[in-house]
């Protein structure tokens, strides 16, 4: 039969788990700022921003890719290009985004673009992701894009 701890053990078990609920909860914190501070900064840019995962799946984007899409930033996850454009364009950007994940390299790609049911041309920066290390994640990437015409 296992020996029932003391008052004097629980209690210091207790101030134990408090200091860590302390710091978690600092942790905790700490993050939510973060996030807060980097979100900030994605809205404020003028450029439409976004993030695909490596089968060209939306992982997220800022308000003013969203506003094109007319759809909130955070009903993006989970969609591909194919719910928002043209089956020709949906390809060509799918290519695109396999050709950049692939070599792991930057491309500025001027291209045709759906604005407000418009065609227009803009300048597309896709990207390749990388994580924490410098690596580029499982086929991860992101993309800036910036009006150049209609």
């Amino acid at each position: 039969m296992a020996k029932k701890p003391t008052y004097e053990k629980l209690e210091q078990m207790v101030k134990e788990l408090e200091k860590e609920v302390v710091k978690r909860k600092g942790t905790e914190g700490a993050l939510q700022e973060s996030e807060h501070k980097y979100r900030t900064l994605l809205e404020c840019l003028p450029q439409k921003i976004f993030h695909k995962n490596g089968n060209s799946v939306y992982v997220s984007c800022n308000e003013n890719y969203a506003r094109d899409l007319k759809i909130k930033a955070e009903e993006i996850s989970g969609k591909t290009d194919y719910e928002f454009f043209p089956k020709g364009l949906a390809e060509k950007y799918r290519e695109d985004d396999k050709r950049i994940v692939t070599l792991k390299k930057t491309e500025e790609i001027e291209e045709k673009y759906i604005q407000e049911g418009q065609e227009v041309w803009v300048q597309t920066v896709k990207t390749p992701v990388k994580d924490e290390k410098g690596d580029h994640r499982a086929q991860a990437g992101g993309g800036v894009v910036a009006k150049v015409s209609q």
